[in-house]
């Protein structure tokens, strides 16, 4: 595995890929700690540029996992406050 400027990006076998950790409060929806999606090509470049794209994609898809609980209802954003007289 070769590393490139890209932290999110790994060369392997001369194929570069899109690598990611799971978040913690997203772990339950996958089957792996780690992401990864063939970026199914040979240059460093265009794997860049690729990675820019499906990062905004993961980052939208943890960001609902995390908003929303297992039937797909958002989460209460607000947790409410008990105060005691």
């Amino acid at each position: 595995m070769t590393y490139t400027q890209s932290s999110h990006i790994r060369a392997r076998f001369g194929i570069y890929h899109f690598v990611r950790r799971v978040p913690a409060d997203v772990k339950q929806y996958y089957r792996s700690d780690r992401v990864s999606i063939s970026r199914r090509t040979k240059s460093a470049k265009t794997a860049t540029r690729s990675a820019q794209s499906v990062l905004l994609m993961w980052s939208q898809v943890t960001d609902y996992l995390c908003t929303t609980n297992q039937r797909g209802y958002p989460r209460d954003p607000s947790p409410k406050l008990h105060i005691a007289n």
